[in-house]
């Protein structure tokens, strides 16, 4: 009896010194977080709340349905609710930079139309428009030619309700001296949620989807920034397997509140592209490897399009031909911060593969042709921004003269912009010479 008491005394002796530990253990690790000696977790959003929520019901969630949420979701999502760019932004466009972007791309795409039969009728459409900066730059420019201005339309693909209104602002310069002249059309396609008719008579359309922009006409699509935003799943070979990458909640002392993990079993995803043909050739020089399945659906709905009544598509991005690896990543305030820190604070962008691009349109039956891609700044200087360069400084003061000249810089330089982003193009009926590609590689 007596031993039975020693034993259960120190039963108890064992356990309060380990509660004590425990307790002194947590408090010093709040006191040093408040001290800022020990790592805190990074804010927790409406959006955190609810992707830790989904989890912890239903499991890990792979890093594309993490972007979709983040970026376009409604609990949150990063470009729904305010304008994201220039430099009050998280991260500035080409577009934005100056006006020669936008206006070298519009003549680009009338030269292409001019080379391919020109219709009566053609349709641009833009991807992704952002502020809504190119466009207004492309139909300024596109809109001094006559033959093309009467029968032309604008058709924008756009997710975002703030956004949409930025760019009815840019585009129609609606304020209250014209705001009269900004009309409502009474009649919208199908799918089409907003519509007007800007002061020089061209019409504008609102979509959600691409599949809903009406397909009768010559298309010239313009996709700057775009495929980038578009979410992707990661795979990483691990012990000579590969497995896809997934997010899932971080209850220990991380400093996010999500953290990435391997899933424990092949997913439908993991069996589906790692049967690739282009998976197994990248798989011999890589140890992570992204997808995005968005980018194909994408491609090929560029493609029938353009086979169907002629066109040409003009992509723009940052990116490589099929050398990318483990390209994911985050801005705020055009600085890099961690993929997990504070969903919806934050855009989130991976590189463009342009060969699984190249793919995705050459599969279609390889009548429509893809050209590039080709550094921006090749492609700039070919369209002749240096002549345009000459015809806006002429006439301009010192200070506007080196912001000109500051931008021309940005745009062009190899160690800026120049080299970074990359310009491909896809056309039907095919030109055996694009505009600034040359031959077709």
């Amino acid at each position: 009896m007596h031993d039975l008491y020693i034993i259960h005394h120190i039963q108890v002796i064992i356990y309060f010194n380990s509660y004590v530990t425990a307790r002194w253990t947590s408090d010093n690790r709040q006191i040093a977080r408040l001290c800022h000696m020990y790592p805190t977790k990074s804010e927790i959003t409406p959006l955190t709340t609810d992707l830790m929520s989904q989890i912890k019901a239903n499991g890990p969630i792979s890093i594309a349905s993490y972007m979709r949420q983040v970026l376009t979701g409604p609990m949150g999502g990063y470009y729904m609710n305010s304008d994201v760019f220039g430099s009050k932004g998280d991260f500035t466009t080409s577009p934005e930079i100056n006006q020669m972007f936008g206006e070298l791309v519009g003549i680009w795409l009338y030269y292409q139309w001019m080379q391919t039969q020109p219709r009566s009728q053609a349709q641009i459409i833009e991807l992704g428009p952002g502020r809504g900066t190119l466009s207004a730059d492309m139909l300024r420019t596109m809109g001094q030619f006559r033959n093309l201005k009467e029968d032309l339309s604008l058709h924008l693909v756009e997710l975002s309700p703030k956004l949409s209104q930025i760019q009815e602002e840019t585009i129609c310069k609606y304020n209250t001296e014209v705001a009269a002249s900004v009309k409502e059309l009474d009649v919208k396609p199908a799918g089409c949620y907003k519509a007007l008719i800007t002061n020089d008579g061209i019409p504008i359309f609102w979509y959600y989807n691409l599949e809903d922009v009406p397909n009768n006409e010559y298309s010239m699509i313009v996709a700057n920034e775009f495929f980038d935003a578009l979410p992707i799943h990661q795979f990483r070979r691990a012990n000579g397997n590969w497995s896809e990458v997934m997010i899932d909640v971080d209850e220990g002392n991380g400093e996010h509140h999500l953290k990435f993990a391997l899933a424990p079993r092949p997913t439908l995803h993991a069996k589906l592209y790692t049967k690739d043909v282009m998976f197994a050739k990248n798989c011999k020089t890589k140890d992570v490897i992204e997808v995005c399945p968005d980018s194909v659906i994408t491609c090929k709905e560029i493609a029938n399009r353009l086979q169907r009544h002629g066109g040409c598509a003009l992509v723009i991005d940052y990116g490589d031909f099929g050398t990318g690896s483990d390209t994911i990543r985050a801005f705020r305030k055009h600085k890099q911060v961690h993929v997990l820190d504070a969903p919806g604070t934050a855009d989130l962008t991976a590189d463009v593969d342009f060969a699984f691009i190249k793919r995705s349109i050459e599969s279609n039956d390889g009548k429509v042709k893809f050209y590039g891609p080709i550094p921006q700044g090749h492609f700039l200087l070919q369209m002749g921004i240096q002549a345009r360069l000459k015809a806006l400084i002429k006439d301009l003061g010192n200070s506007q003269k080196n912001d000109l000249l500051s931008a021309y810089d940005m745009l062009v330089n190899p160690n800026k912009m120049g080299l970074r982003f990359k310009v491909a193009c896809m056309v039907y009926p095919g030109s055996d010479k694009p505009p600034a590609f040359g031959e077709n590689k």
